[in-house]
């Protein structure tokens, strides 16, 4: 398992983070089970047949304090329904008051293991949200929300809506 660090290189968490199993793995997913915030990570490893021993394992993230996140639950009007496709920049000031933009596309991640289609975007050492921009597939409306926006919360956009709800 590695993590990206910072976007210059990949640091291998396998042992710290407990992933090491010596299974075959046939999918993983990474999103937020018990709605704490962490991304935690499920891998199919096994069931492949009746007396295969293993099956399935759910990697819980223990977090790490003083990183933040947000999550956005997006309802397409024109766009398709579930916003694949949509893309996002979060607009950010960290606690050093260096400003950062982050960017994520809605997608389901890959074709075995399927990650949720609410965008769940970490933003680490982040002290305030300074703007929201979302792109909207198929429609092409762009909509900005100015801050100050609240870290570690779940909002709803719907496509049009010039309404940010938490």
């Amino acid at each position: 398992m590695f993590r990206n660090a910072d976007g210059k290189f990949f640091q291998d968490v396998t042992t710290s983070g407990g992933f090491g199993i010596l299974q075959k793995g046939h999918a993983v997913a990474f999103g937020d089970v018990d709605n704490s915030g962490n991304q935690d990570v499920f891998e199919n490893i096994g069931g492949a047949y009746e007396s295969d021993r293993f099956w399935s394992v759910l990697f819980k993230n223990p977090g790490h304090p003083g990183n933040h996140w947000i999550k956005l639950k997006l309802t397409g009007v024109r766009a398709n329904r579930f916003v694949v496709g949509a893309r996002i920049k979060v607009s950010l000031t960290n606690r050093d008051g260096s400003l950062r933009d982050i960017y994520r596309t809605v997608t389901s991640g890959g074709s075995f293991g399927a990650n949720p289609l609410q965008p769940h975007i970490g933003l680490g050492p982040a002290e305030t949200i300074n703007r929201i921009e979302i792109r909207w597939p198929g429609s092409g409306l762009i909509q900005k929300f100015d801050g100050p926006i609240g870290l570690d919360r779940l909002y709803s956009v719907k496509e049009g809506d010039p309404i940010f709800r938490q």
